[in-house]
C-alpha cells in the first residue's frame, strides 16, 4: 500500500513539474523555458522597474516601488494601472503574469486575461473626480 501511495505522489510531482514554465532572469534578460523574450531595467532614482519586449524594445510593464516593494503595476501599452495588494519582488509578479496567461508563451500581453489578474492580485486605483 505504501508503494502505491509513493508512486502516485511521484507521478503527481512529475506531472506538475512537467507542466510548469521555467522563468528565469539573468543579467536583466527574462527567459521562459530557455527562450529569451523580455528585458528588465531597474531605476533606483525613480524607484521603478520596467519590462521591455526583447524583440521590439517596447515597454510593456512598469513597476513603481515604495520601500523596495512594488506597489503599482502599469500595463504600458494598454494604459491600465493596477494597485498591487500583495508584497513581493517584480519577478514574482512576472511569474504570476505568465502563470495566469497575461503574458503568453510568445511574450505578448493577452488583454483578455488582465481583468482576472487584477481581481486576484490587485485593484484598480480609486479615481478622484473634481467638479466645479
Amino acid at each position: 500500500m505504501k508503494k502505491i501511495v509513493i508512486a502516485v505522489l511521484l507521478l503527481g510531482a512529475f506531472f506538475f513539474k512537467s507542466n510548469a514554465q521555467e522563468i528565469k532572469e539573468k543579467k536583466g534578460i527574462i527567459s521562459v523555458d530557455g527562450k529569451e523574450c523580455l528585458k528588465k531595467k531597474n531605476s533606483m532614482a525613480q524607484n521603478s522597474s520596467t519590462i521591455y519586449d526583447l524583440a521590439t524594445n517596447e515597454e510593456i510593464l512598469y513597476f513603481q516601488y515604495h520601500e523596495y516593494k512594488p506597489t503599482r503595476l502599469i500595463f504600458s501599452q494598454e494604459n491600465i494601472v493596477v494597485e498591487l495588494t500583495q508584497e513581493a519582488m517584480p519577478m514574482y509578479f512576472v511569474k504570476l503574469l505568465f502563470e495566469n496567461g497575461v503574458i503568453t508563451e510568445d511574450c505578448q500581453i493577452n488583454k483578455d486575461k488582465i481583468d482576472l489578474f487584477i481581481s486576484k492580485y490587485g485593484k484598480l486605483p480609486e479615481r478622484i473626480i473634481i467638479t466645479d
